[in-house]
């Protein structure tokens, strides 16, 4: 592309992750409802970040732990899920950061299956439970 376009696009794109101690993973059109939310946090002197995959494989995970190693809380928002599991991205962070020392806690949210939106709302209910949430949640949240 960067040959015959003169464009380059990166495998992920980080959004205010430098000091962000929640960072939002997320992916397609839900990137940009999350910039509408964070833009609204910031301006409240939260801490949050977005971290939006642009490519699936090959998975990003050099990339993945650079941007998220200093965060205390990773939220990732799935669009999908596996059977019997979480959502797939869910679980590519989680082995992406598994095997470093003191990697963040990552919590995965199922929603918007079937095409439905991913509402603001749905984006400030998944931080608020990131701001109470001390541990990993014991089961995978869904919304929609």
């Amino acid at each position: 592309m960067r040959k015959i376009f003169g464009r380059r696009y990166g495998q992920i794109e980080a959004v205010d992750c430098e000091d962000a101690e929640i960072i939002l993973v997320v992916t397609g059109t839900a990137a940009s409802t999350s910039r509408y939310v964070l833009k609204e946090l910031r301006s409240q002197g939260e801490k949050v970040g977005i971290l939006k995959l642009k490519m699936f494989r090959p998975f990003p995970k050099d990339l993945i732990r650079k941007h998220l190693s200093h965060a205390k809380k990773v939220a990732v928002i799935d669009r999908n899920f596996s059977f019997g599991a979480s959502g797939i991205f869910a679980q590519e962070v989680r082995a992406a950061l598994c095997n470093h020392d003191n990697h963040p806690k990552v919590f995965g949210y199922i929603t918007g299956l079937g095409g439905r939106d991913v509402t603001p709302e749905i984006i400030r209910q998944i931080i608020s439970l990131q701001r109470k949430h001390l541990s990993r949640l014991k089961k995978v949240s869904g919304w929609g």
